[in-house]
């Protein structure tokens, strides 16, 4: 009797380490800091990450039928698609700022960076990571504000004038009618 065999144990490896590869890219996909999307050129909503899931308070199940467009803030919705068409023409403009507006109305402050996935030469997804820059851009604000105030302070001449001048200030940023 003669037995004809293959030694698969490279083959077991090579799995293996297929398997574990693939763990280990889901896992950075899914606890990534940043938020992960994938969607299609007419802005269909095929995947997203958890964080992108927390950040916009939605669950899986609405994201479902969801379009691109449904999250950004109308106020940056036509800039937005003009950065997406530069990158489907091949123009470089792969990262930009836009808001995107959470399930409950929140407004997120983001820089996108965005490529397109190919197949057979042919365009088929926007990929996009998008990070969270609303925290930075609130402090640049403050920090702007407060160098004003402390330039009103060191110029004014008398105190009615510096009220005057803060409470014109303020006005840019917060509603101050009250006083």
């Amino acid at each position: 009797t003669t037995l004809i065999g293959e030694d698969i144990t490279d083959k077991k490896k090579k799995i293996k380490e297929l398997k574990e590869g693939d763990e280990r890219l889901k896992d950075l996909f899914e606890n990534a800091n940043d938020l992960i999307q994938l969607f299609t050129l007419d802005g269909s909503i095929q995947l997203v990450n958890k964080t992108w899931m927390k950040t916009l308070d939605y669950t899986e199940e609405e994201i479902v039928g969801m379009n691109f467009r449904d999250i950004i803030d109308p106020a940056h919705l036509d800039e937005t698609l003009v950065h997406l068409q530069n990158i489907l023409e091949g123009k470089q403009d792969d990262k930009f700022d836009t808001v995107l507006v959470t399930k409950n109305g929140r407004k997120i402050n983001i820089i996108a960076s965005v490529n397109i996935r190919y197949d057979k030469g042919v365009p088929v997804l926007f990929r996009g990571i998008f990070h969270d820059n609303t925290e930075h851009l609130r402090s640049e604000k403050r920090q702007n504000l407060y160098y004003k105030i402390s330039t009103l302070a060191i110029n004014s001449d008398n105190l009615e004038s510096l009220l005057f001048n803060i409470h014109k200030e303020l006005k840019e940023y917060i509603a101050v009618n009250n006083f």
